[in-house]
């Protein structure tokens, strides 16, 4: 008999947002539901939890409360899926998470996945101890980093080697 060691909830940090996808309850099931059905609906899903933390540095005054994210009418293997919306710069939030942890393993809060959509790395400071942050973890979830155009990308991508490689 084998036992299982894979965790039942998948935590899902989404960094760089703001008020256009926190302005409102309404707003974040909308942006986030359709991830959560796709994970639900998926034959091979193990989990039976999804957080989503949505992290951004001009998130002051949003929503904190945890929003639903599953539909009452959609057939899904999850049991809770929730988001919820923190201000900050993301490697001071991470900071501040471990920092404030109770426990002795941060297991339940590190993600499984980080995104950030169409970020521009490039254009903001506050990325470069972000991704720097990052590379220095012993234990390093998958970054995925979207951009509008490809210029945009190979931007991204110099400051992502400066940041990270010097």
């Amino acid at each position: 008999t084998t036992t299982s060691t894979a965790k039942s909830t998948f935590v899902l940090h989404v960094v760089g947002v703001d008020h256009v996808e926190c302005e409102s309850v309404e707003r974040i099931q909308a942006t986030f539901r359709p991830i959560i059905r796709w994970m639900g609906a998926w034959k091979d899903c193990v989990y039976q939890d999804v957080q989503v933390r949505l992290i951004g540095r001009d998130l002051s005054g949003t929503t904190s409360a945890p929003v639903n994210l599953l539909t009452p009418h959609t057939a899904t293997k999850l049991t809770a899926a929730t988001a919820t919306c923190h201000s900050g710069v993301y490697h001071e939030w991470l900071e501040q998470l471990v920092s404030s942890s109770t426990t002795t393993s941060d297991d339940d809060e590190s993600p499984d996945l980080i995104i950030a959509f169409n970020a521009g790395i490039w254009g903001y400071q506050e990325w470069q101890p972000t991704l720097q942050y990052l590379s220095d973890r012993t234990t390093a979830a998958p970054f995925v980093i979207t951009a509008y155009t490809l210029l945009e990308c190979e931007e991204d991508l110099e400051v992502i080697q400066t940041a990270t490689i010097g």
